[in-house]
């Protein structure tokens, strides 16, 4: 059976792992491994004697032990491990002739490498007669148990069944992985490492520090763990070495924290980018500047509604209710503030003779460029699948899209889309009927802040 959530975020060991989590010394000149057995690292050099050490006092989970058999090779073995919450490798075990007959893993680390290490201890702690137990066994500069059988006579001698279940996994057997891509490291913590850091800046995580993880070593130790002169960035290699003070971190900036975050980040951006465009002016000759103009402002306004909707995917999250409502309310917010641009937004006198003002006119206006227009502009449904798929939590801005109704049926908005919208308000208004909760309007103070100082432009019915 696959590793759950909760015993990989626990102890994130096999069920048949010994309480130690740390390596001990043994008998002189060797090392004893959480397994209990003993080891002699004499033969090895010192950064291999380092990665042992990490092996044993990092904790992996294998989640997949994959069997193979195919014609053109013989029979060999892919086991998956998951670093928690961090990162996942492959790591291939066959006979000789099947090509794997040396241990290959699919890390950059340096070989043979800490995973290689862990799982041929895991193994052995399995395998290995009793009457081998008290004795001392001995790595070769390989990382290959000498005097014992090798890790895939083993898995043969245990039975790959027994092995599985004892290691608390999934088997899964296969013809062949030709052509199948390398498992690579995942970003997964470390994007919940960036995300948890953006939380104190002002930036989205897309943003946010983007050298933050250069030139990270494959295996992050105290010894190059120090960025100097740089915080953050030794934070974030501290977050990413120790599980600890990762979760520590998590427990107070939380995945639903971070979501909520990012999507109130969101909405300053988009009310920001309109406010721009309320004050955007035409360039001066042989001036070089970024206009940001209605169609510059409608572009950044669909990169921050597609990133509103793929952010839970992009990390594979299910967001939590709190964190759909802020979603929600941002998308509320939003629209509501592009509803109040509908207006002509090229009508003063200083966009005379533009590239702007010869554009066709639904194109001056930024609720018609979002949502098109009836003179026969292709409709658009911005927003509205969005929040069609946010609908157990959008029904308690509902008044507030009354108000937006109002406004987009009195526009020059496309029938197609007042219809829709329409049709959204009745299904939230009668999940709110169902006791979902008592409807409400939303904060304005977002909404206040996206508004003209100026006198608006002659407004386009």
């Amino acid at each position: 059976m696959p590793v759950t959530r909760g015993q990989s975020q626990g102890q994130g060991r096999s069920r048949l792992d010994v309480d130690d989590d740390e390596a001990s010394e043994g008998p002189e000149g060797s090392v004893s491994a959480p397994s209990r057995l003993n080891y002699d690292l004499r033969e090895l050099s010192p950064s291999t004697t380092q990665r042992v050490r990490a092996a044993w006092t990092n904790r992996f989970v294998v989640e997949i032990f994959k069997e193979f058999h195919s014609e053109q090779r013989d029979e060999y073995f892919a086991v998956q491990i998951t670093e928690p919450r961090k990162i996942q490798y492959s790591v291939r075990i066959g006979s000789p002739a099947s090509g794997y007959g040396e241990m290959q893993c699919s890390c950059k680390s340096p070989k043979p490498c800490q995973h290689i290490f862990w799982l041929v201890d895991q193994i052995a702690q399995r395998s290995v007669p009793d009457s081998v137990r008290g004795s001392t066994l001995k790595f070769s500069p390989q990382g290959v148990l000498q005097g014992a059988p090798d890790a895939y006579s083993q898995i043969k001698h245990v039975g790959v069944t027994t092995l599985t279940d004892a290691l608390n996994c999934r088997l899964s057997v296969e013809e062949s992985d030709e052509g199948s891509p390398e498992i690579i490291p995942a970003s997964s913590k470390l994007w919940m490492i960036r995300d948890m850091l953006a939380v104190f800046s002002t930036e989205t995580p897309d943003e946010y520090r983007p050298d933050l993880f250069n030139d990270l070593p494959v295996d992050v130790l105290a010894e190059n763990a120090l960025v100097k002169k740089d915080l953050e960035r030794t934070l974030a290699r501290v977050l990413l070495m120790d599980d600890d003070v990762f979760e520590c971190l998590q427990s107070v900036v939380s995945t639903e924290y971070c979501a909520i975050d990012f999507f109130d980040k969101m909405e300053k951006k988009a009310v920001s980018a309109m406010v721009l465009m309320d004050h955007c002016r035409p360039p001066g000759r042989n001036e070089s500047r970024e206009i940001h103009d209605v169609e510059w402002c409608a572009k950044t306004l669909d990169r921050i509604v597609e990133s509103i909707r793929t952010y839970p995917l992009s990390r594979k999250l299910s967001l939590s209710r709190v964190a759909k409502e802020q979603a929600a309310r941002s998308l509320v917010l939003i629209l509501e503030n592009v509803v109040d641009r509908n207006q002509d937004m090229y009508a003063g006198n200083e966009w005379r003779n533009t590239r702007q003002r010869a554009t066709p006119i639904d194109t001056h206006n930024l609720l018609q460029k979002m949502v098109g227009s009836s003179a026969g502009s292709v409709p658009r449904p911005f927003i509205l699948d969005q929040l069609g798929d946010l609908a157990e939590a959008t029904y308690s801005m509902v008044y507030t899209l009354d108000e937006i109704f109002v406004k987009v049926r009195s526009s020059n908005a496309p029938s197609i889309y007042i219809s829709r919208l329409e049709k959204l308000i009745q299904r939230l208004k009668s999940e709110s009927d169902r006791g979902a909760g008592e409807p409400s309007g939303i904060k304005r103070s977002g909404t206040s802040s996206g508004k003209r100082s100026a006198p608006p432009p002659k407004r386009m019915k």
